[in-house]
């Protein structure tokens, strides 16, 4: 723990008894109760926040842990999903698709154009060569 954090951390520890003090001597006026304020009850006090902030530290590293797991699994898929485009990118069109010819329908053994009704080219209907 940094030094300027102890130093705060003291601070509030000393405010808390000294308040504690404080309202004790308040009570004991006003409801004519006694309350003592001891060195154990601070030692306790203290005992009590550093088994809080053990707890707390657990949980949150916990979450941590869970988090800095996700964040590289998202990395990792990252780098996959980045393969993955390289592989699937934009292939070069096939080379029946850079044909002067526009791609036909088969009609009844023929091979036609969709908008014009002159044969292309003429398919064996057995065996489906041109």
């Amino acid at each position: 723990m940094e030094d300027s954090v102890k130093e705060a951390l003291c601070a509030v520890f000393a405010t808390c008894h000294r308040s504690t003090s404080d309202k004790s001597v308040e009570m004991l006026n006003k409801l004519k109760r006694k309350n003592y304020v001891t060195p154990t009850n601070y030692l306790e006090f203290v005992n009590g926040y550093r088994s809080l902030l053990a707890e707390k530290r657990k949980q949150i590293g916990g979450k941590a842990t869970k988090l800095r797991g996700g964040m590289l699994k998202l990395e990792e898929t990252g780098v996959q999903a980045g393969a993955t485009l390289v592989h699937f990118s934009p292939q070069p069109k096939p080379f029946w698709s850079r044909l002067p010819v526009s791609p036909c329908l088969i009609d009844w053994g023929k091979i036609m154009h969709p908008t014009c009704p002159t044969i292309c080219a003429y398919v064996e209907p057995k065996s489906g060569r041109v």
